[in-house]
């Protein structure tokens, strides 16, 4: 399961950054048709004011199941949230908190040192009592040139608990032009 974790962490940050300037393929301003264009109909999962959910990425990632793409009033993408498929892990979720500090470390390689870290439970922590919370987060700005070439203005990494054996992972990437959504 280890050596599973940390191969998709790798090509969670490789494969993205090979033929795409944004993350896993998209890009900032990209438009709702330019990106179901270029994905197909059948991509969609599913379409909701703002908002459409994909199955796939214009370089998806084995890591993630569902890329949630929301839209400004431009009709211009400013935000994905790439959703992992649950991850099942000890009572405590030590797998999980662990395949996150792999994945922050990877992402710092990329983007520089997250702005902070917070969230982690203390040792002893049930990650039952935590179902339906974020369990950690860490949280970037855009000042990286890696960030900066992308229109990347914040990424946010968290684990959210699912259940009492399983998490899931999401990653959100707010372009530039996300402020204008609000």
């Amino acid at each position: 399961m280890k050596l599973k974790l940390i191969a998709l962490s790798l090509l969670l940050l490789a494969v993205p950054s090979v033929c795409f300037a944004g993350p896993f393929g998209f890009e900032a301003g990209m438009s709702r048709k330019e990106i179901i264009d270029k994905l197909g109909a059948g991509a969609v999962v599913s379409q909701v004011g703002d908002s459409v959910t994909f199955n796939t990425a214009p370089t998806k990632s084995a890591y993630f199941s569902e890329y949630l793409c929301i839209f400004d009033q431009n009709n211009q993408l400013d935000s994905v949230t790439a959703t992992s498929k649950p991850l099942k892990t000890k009572q405590a979720g030590e797998d999980l908190r662990d395949e996150f500090e792999r994945l922050k470390s990877a992402l710092a390689e990329k983007y520089g040192v997250p702005l902070y870290t917070a969230g982690s439970p203390a040792s002893g922590t049930k990650w039952e009592e935590r179902i339906g919370q974020d369990f950690t987060n860490a949280v970037w700005d855009g000042g990286s040139p890696q960030a900066k070439t992308s229109h990347i203005e914040k990424i946010i990494l968290s684990i959210q608990v699912g259940t009492a054996e399983y998490g899931i992972f999401e990653l959100v990437y707010y372009f530039d032009n996300w402020k204008s959504a609000l």
